[in-house]
């Protein structure tokens, strides 16, 4: 069995507030974060997940929580 690989350790992207003025600045962070650690965010779901895990302000955090709750369900929660 191959070893999983390691996570480079980058600072990870700030949470967006979801301020226009900041959006370039965040996706392009995320962009970065993830083509360095494409071994460990292979599918897209990891990086769903990743850029939703830094949704925790403002109306980013309410978006969120809607996307998860019409994109996702129980199974997705199983191995």
């Amino acid at each position: 069995m191959a070893a999983r690989p390691k996570e480079i350790n980058l600072n990870k992207p700030e949470p967006y507030d979801g301020n226009p003025a900041g959006y370039t600045d965040f996706a392009n962070a995320c962009r970065i974060y993830l083509a360095v650690n494409k071994g460990i965010y292979v599918t897209p779901m990891h990086k769903v997940a990743f850029v939703l895990s830094l949704l925790t302000k403002g109306d980013t955090k309410t978006w969120k929580n809607n996307w998860i709750k019409d994109n996702m369900d129980e199974d997705d929660l199983k191995e």
